[in-house]
């Protein structure tokens, strides 16, 4: 079996408080886009998981995301793992605010319930255990943080590098916890992004700008710029809308 994972852009984000559990109260408008990463899923005769990757990066051990995925999936079915020979293809750059590791996960538990056939609350309630991000490719389209359907009217985008290292999102979260200006902002595609309070990203944006981008800005905690674009130009992405 094998399965086409996308990733997504944040054309919003809005980091409102810290609650008392560490984590933090976000609002959000998220598109999934057509940039994947593909993951090939056969079974093994033994319970032994097997994880390849095409990017000598990504650890294909018990840290990996799919990993993870699998053990949640499993507990929460209340069955005993099963063994699996997984190649993880990787085309979303790592520590990029695309939402790489997330899509792969919802990837293998969307393969997985080929079998077991778990309802949509259920994949939901799956995703929300492996992270925050996960959620949203299983309803890939314009969505808020609420899953909520949001119209969007734009579909062409061109993504740059704004940095040669990978973001850590929880070190950016601790860096925005330092500035202690949490807001709350009216929800709407406009490429707001609190976590530029700590990361310059003007030179990219002037450069997607010349490049015919209406407006520019972060991609999730980074290190990814994204411009949208009114018209369709070599090398952008488009919309990847798929109803659950």
């Amino acid at each position: 079996m094998r399965i086409k994972c996308p990733a997504k852009i944040n054309l919003f984000l809005n980091i409102q408080n810290k609650k008392d559990d560490g984590y933090h109260n976000i609002k959000t408008i998220v598109q999934t886009i057509d940039l994947f990463d593909e993951i090939i899923l056969s079974k093994r005769k033994d319970k032994k998981i097997n994880i390849k990757c095409n990017d000598p990066d990504i650890p294909c051990d018990e840290t990996n995301s799919v990993f993870k995925a699998i053990k949640i999936y499993y507990e929460y079915i209340k069955k005993d793992i099963e063994g699996y020979d997984i190649t993880i293809i990787k085309n979303i750059p790592n520590k990029a605010g695309l939402g790489g590791e997330s899509s792969d996960a919802c990837g293998i538990i969307k393969l997985l319930n080929k079998e077991y056939n778990l309802l949509y609350d259920d994949l939901l309630n799956i995703a929300k255990k492996i992270g925050d991000d996960c959620k949203y490719f299983l309803k890939c389209g314009c969505l808020d943080e609420e899953m909520n359907e949001i119209k969007n009217p734009y579909q062409f985008y061109l993504l740059i590098n704004s940095s040669s290292e990978g973001c850590s999102t929880k070190e950016m979260f601790r860096k925005y916890d330092e500035l202690n200006e949490f807001e709350n902002l009216e929800k709407k595609i406009n490429l707001v992004n609190d976590f530029e309070k700590i990361y310059n990203i003007e030179k990219e944006k002037i450069t997607l700008k010349n490049k015919g981008c209406i407006m520019a800005g972060l991609t999730g905690s980074g290190s990814y710029v994204v411009g949208i674009l009114e018209e369709k130009k070599e090398g952008c992405y488009q919309n990847y809308n798929l109803p659950f």
